[in-house]
């Protein structure tokens, strides 16, 4: 298997040697634990930066941030307490007797299946690179190490369910514990959900899932399934992810898991103790077309026993704000949808091949498709108009929809900024569908400023 001929951003590989944050990140390990280079660095160039036995601190810092070395830092370092094959077991072990997600998978598996959810990091490759990655990760990034923990078992266990072999199964665990390496190379930052992402930092957002597949294939150990499958890890099935914008058969078997596993663990990590299950349950409702059916009935079977364990209502005062932040969203919900409707009803014929058309195609469809889910979980707007005096008499109710009309209108949002990644310059076209696109972007942008509460959620679509 080969990488296919997708349309791909550029990213160099040797520029993974000498980011700024990477290393910024080793630095700050260097303050815990006595890092002592093993050999001598030198520059790409051939010119020596650092002798061997020295300690990696500010000052040796300052002197690799703007250089390409000749060898990867990572291979330079003599480093205590790494990230091995017998750590990963225990410490996933003890997710599975701690966590609820862990749990919740050898409670599917039963007593004679639990214990494949870990014998794969077993016959798994784990070179030094791997482990040095995943060290930093835990010292610098521990939530970010702990999700890797538990996508990974949660991916093994769809592998498991779609009775992969055991070299597939492994391959898929070292995918998983990897899929986000990337994000070592980005501003620490993005993490904090209060946090509003700029453009540059929403693209390095979007570009991390290559930086991760370029760490993958510089380790020189891992088959091209497993870069493939990193490189995935955010498409969605009908073409809406990134970075490839891929659809369908075109992402790989391993590739369709990993993009489900990292959504249902993103779920239960962000809203732990807060009803993960019926929130995962009700977003995946609405998001058939983007992932893998099959994949996704493995998910409602294993959401069952937490459904039925979850509360299902909101607390008694959480009544009167959650029927207000309701309302408040079915007023932008239908303000967006409408608006784009009448703006596309307004556009020439064939629209589509103007200069413009792929980007204004992308909204129809999207927008189209949004209302489309919500009909079918009967989520219209107009719908829950009709029987929202009846909403706030029922804290079940009124709790799954104010789950659906967020993720709803985080969809709306997502739709702007994958149309400001994909077509950058549609501002500057002056055609009609350039400016129906960016009518529609600038009210929605001024409609969401006033969004509902909760910050940014873990799905990122």
């Amino acid at each position: 298997m080969s990488l296919p001929s997708h349309p791909l951003p550029q990213l160099e590989a040797d520029s993974l040697q000498g980011t700024a944050h990477f290393l910024r990140a080793i630095q700050a390990l260097g303050q815990q634990q006595n890092l002592v280079l093993r050999d001598a660095i030198y520059t790409a160039n051939g010119v020596r930066l650092a002798d061997k036995g020295m300690r990696i601190d500010a000052v040796l810092y300052d002197k690799l941030v703007n250089e390409r070395l000749r060898l990867p830092i990572d291979d330079l370092l003599e480093i205590r307490d790494r990230v091995d094959v017998p750590t990963l077991e225990a410490e996933a072990m003890t997710l599975c007797e701690s966590a609820a997600l862990p749990r919740l998978l050898m409670q599917a598996l039963g007593p004679r299946q639990q214990w494949r959810l870990l014998a794969p990091l077993a016959d798994m490759a784990w070179p030094a690179q791997a482990c040095f990655k995943l060290t930093v990760m835990r010292s610098q990034r521990p939530q970010l190490y702990e999700h890797s923990l538990c996508m990974m078992l949660v991916a093994v266990f769809l592998g498991v369910r779609e009775k992969l072999d055991d070299t597939q199964l492994a391959q898929l665990a070292a995918a998983a514990l990897l899929h986000d390496v990337g994000m070592l190379f980005m501003e620490p930052s993005w993490a904090d959900p209060q946090h509003k992402l700029t453009p540059e930092e929403r693209r390095q957002l979007a570009v991390h899932s290559i930086t991760a597949m370029l760490v993958v294939r510089s380790t020189a150990a891992y088959p091209a399934a497993v870069e493939l499958a990193v490189l995935e890890h955010h498409e969605r099935m009908d073409g809406s992810g990134y970075p490839r914008n891929v659809t369908g058969e075109q992402i790989s078997p391993l590739g369709r898991i990993l993009m489900v596993a990292e959504v249902v663990a993103a779920f239960f990590e962000k809203y732990a103790g807060d009803r993960p299950a019926m929130r995962l349950s009700l977003m995946l409702r609405l998001n058939r077309e983007r992932f893998d059916t099959r994949l996704i009935e493995h998910v409602h079977l294993l959401l069952q026993p937490a459904l039925e364990r979850e509360p299902r209502m909101a607390a008694e005062g959480e009544m009167q704000p959650m029927a207000a932040e309701v309302r408040h969203s079915l007023v932008m919900l239908t303000m967006l949808i409408d608006h784009w409707k009448r703006r596309s009803a307004q556009l020439p014929e064939k629209w589509q091949l103007l200069p413009s058309g792929r980007a204004g195609l992308f909204l129809d469809v999207r927008v189209a498709a949004l209302e489309a889910a919500l009909a079918e979980a009967g989520s219209l707007p107009k719908q829950q108009m009709a029987v929202l005096h009846l909403m706030k008499r029922d804290a079940t109710m009124l709790s799954e929809q104010a789950v659906i009309n967020r993720e709803a209108l985080w969809q709306l949002e997502t739709f702007i900024h994958t149309c400001l990644r994909r077509w950058p310059k549609v501002a500057q076209r002056g055609d009609a569908v350039a400016q129906a696109v960016m009518d529609w972007i600038n009210q929605a942008q001024s409609v969401l400023a006033g969004k509902r509460p909760g910050g940014r959620p873990a799905f990122f679509g």
